[in-house]
C-alpha cells in the first residue's frame, strides 16, 4: 500500500495513517473496523519497533490477522515513496505476474547454468532489495526497487 503517516505514539508502536492507494488486499482492509490504525511490536525479538517518520509517504506491505489492526515488522517492506523505483512500481500495480516463469538459483546451484528465464544469484549477499523480472528483451535479470 501507499499511505502516509499522519501521526504516531512510539510508546506503543502505532501509526495513525491514511492510504493513499491499496496494490493487494482490498478485500482484508475493507473487513478492518478500523483501517487507520498500523502497529509495529515493541520487542526486537518481534522484529520490532520499525521507525516511520510523521509526514511522509511510505510503500509498504502489512498484515492483520483476526481482524487486529494492520501490523508492519522488520520482516515487511516498507521505504519512502522517493526512493521507490519505477520497476518497484509497476511491479505492484500487477507486472510481477508477467515474471512467474522467472527462475530463481538456490545457493547451491552452478551459476554458470544460463538461460532466458534464469536469474543469476544476485550481486552481494541478499536480493531484498531487487526483483528477477524480464527486461525489454524478455530475459530474466535483477533489477533494483530502489
Amino acid at each position: 500500500m501507499k499511505a502516509r503517516i499522519e501521526d504516531q505514539d512510539v510508546h506503543v508502536g502505532e501509526f495513525t495513517i491514511s492510504i493513499d492507494e491499496i496494490y493487494k488486499g482490498e478485500d482484508v482492509l475493507d473487513s478492518l473496523p478500523n483501517n487507520r490504525t498500523l502497529t509495529t511490536p515493541m520487542e526486537s525479538g518481534m522484529c520490532g519497533p520499525i521507525t516511520l517518520d510523521t509526514g511522509k509517504t511510505y510503500i509498504m506491505t502489512a498484515n492483520s490477522f483476526d481482524g487486529r489492526p494492520m501490523n508492519i515488522n522488520f520482516c515487511d517492506f516498507f521505504a519512502e515513496e522517493h526512493e521507490i523505483s519505477l520497476t518497484l512500481l509497476r511491479g505492484l500495480s500487477g507486472e510481477y505476474f508477467n515474471n512467474c516463469d522467472c527462475k530463481l538459483p538456490y545457493l547451491w546451484d552452478d551459476d554458470t547454468r544460463r538461460g532466458r528465464l534464469r536469474c543469476r544469484r544476485p550481486r552481494g549477499r541478499c536480493s531484498s532489495d531487487a526483483i528477477c523480472s524480464k527486461n525489454t528483451r524478455g530475459r530474466c535479470k535483477w533489477q533494483s526497487c530502489r
